[in-house]
């Protein structure tokens, strides 16, 4: 038996993983503005309640920044975690890998996207992850491939800092929250103003398509995909048609298509390397 731990900056998913299925669920939420210790302590918590009664042989966490073994390096959505190393969660065997490329691999091989060579897995949720499948297998570059959501869209800065001026800044939920608020839009949530019928909400809700198409063109100009699976919350709001509709093909391609694996592909696919 398995667990694998998709860690988002909102909540933290945990599974309990056989045969490439989640068979029990538990989900808490960060708290990241609670500090170190209480995000921590919520893994913990989660890696407890799914180990007990089970015979488990291996962890394996989906982490929404960079790292090297098992400590983490950065972390723009939870920066609490910076320098921490999550070999001391556990006992078991533990890996940690990006938590977008978990996602692609979930999807690639059980999802949305089986059957494909190529295929971009996008992550739109707290924050913006992005997993890279070539040849049907993950992309990690020299180690940190595929970190698209920190790619730079704003030209005009003068420094480019790690989270500063990059598309997560913008496509996020959090970002998309932001930008209503800058247009003195009242609503505090996406799905709130995705479905407002007020002129701020319109103007966000346009804003965020056309940028969010920008954003996905981009990665298809350079990687050439097949297909595209988009996942997160903010992939539940009715994005794909749209996008689909305003997204340059070559030769049909890409097809954006919603995750068919849900909360779970994060989860599954933090398994896939202790398999």
């Amino acid at each position: 038996m398995l667990i694998g731990i998709d860690l988002g900056g909102t909540k933290i998913a945990g599974g309990l993983v056989k045969d490439g299925k989640v068979i029990k669920r538990i989900i808490a939420p960060t708290g990241a503005d609670k500090g170190r210790k209480h995000v921590l302590a919520q893994l913990r918590m989660i890696i407890g309640a799914l180990s007990e009664g089970q015979r488990i042989k291996g962890v394996g966490i989906g982490v929404p920044g960079t790292f090297r073994g098992t400590r983490i390096v950065e972390m723009a959505n939870i920066p609490c975690l910076k320098g921490v190393d999550f070999r001391t969660l556990t006992k078991a065997k533990l890996v940690v890998t990006n938590d977008a490329r978990c996602f692609a691999l979930a999807e690639h091989r059980f999802g949305a996207g089986k059957g494909t060579k190529h295929m971009i897995g996008i992550t739109l949720g707290t924050g913006v992850g992005t997993g890279i499948i070539i040849d049907g297998k993950v992309y990690a570059g020299a180690g940190d491939a595929g970190d698209g959501g920190h790619t730079i869209h704003n030209l005009m800065l003068e420094s480019y800092a790690f989270g500063s001026g990059d598309w997560e800044e913008v496509i996020s939920g959090r970002g998309m929250v932001l930008r209503h608020k800058a247009r003195g839009g009242k609503e505090d949530h996406p799905k709130s103003i995705w479905f407002s019928k007020s002129r701020a909400a319109a103007q966000t809700r346009e804003e965020t398509l056309r940028l969010t198409t920008i954003f996905i063109a981009n990665l298809c100009r350079t990687l050439d995909p097949e297909i595209v699976v988009l996942g997160g919350g903010i992939s539940n709001l009715p994005l794909t048609v749209e996008i689909n509709k305003r997204l340059p093909r070559y030769k049909a391609r890409p097809v954006v298509k919603r995750s068919v694996l849900g909360l779970d592909a994060a989860i599954i696919g933090a398994t896939v390397p202790l398999q």
